[in-house]
């Protein structure tokens, strides 16, 4: 079944909340019904539960990965993240570019 692959862990950074939504419903829409909840958005208004539940979800294959802005990936330390994309980097500095790829094998 799909839902069961060890699909690679990624992460799409966004600069806006609204745009991280927007793709995380699309992306959802292109896979099956019971495949949709293995990719979700984060941001700085997800409860601290959310965030200590889902990068525990993520380390263990759970949840295939993540549109998210910034907050969601400070402080969270996950070795097996193979793919990070930036999309439409209208604000960030080289530097936050630069760690936001950090996240990645």
């Amino acid at each position: 079944k799909l839902r069961d692959l060890p699909l690679p862990k990624f992460l799409v950074f966004f600069d806006n909340i609204n745009n991280a939504i927007e793709a995380t419903k699309f992306l959802q829409s292109c896979l099956p019904q019971e495949c949709q909840d293995k990719v979700k958005w984060s941001n700085a208004g997800m409860t601290m539960y959310f965030k200590q539940d889902e990068v525990k979800n993520y380390t263990q294959g759970i949840t295939w990965g993540f549109c998210m802005t910034e907050s969601f990936g400070m402080g969270i330390d996950i070795t097996d993240i193979h793919i990070v994309i930036q999309w439409q980097a209208t604000w960030c500095s080289l530097s936050t570019i630069w760690q936001r790829f950090g996240h990645a094998v």
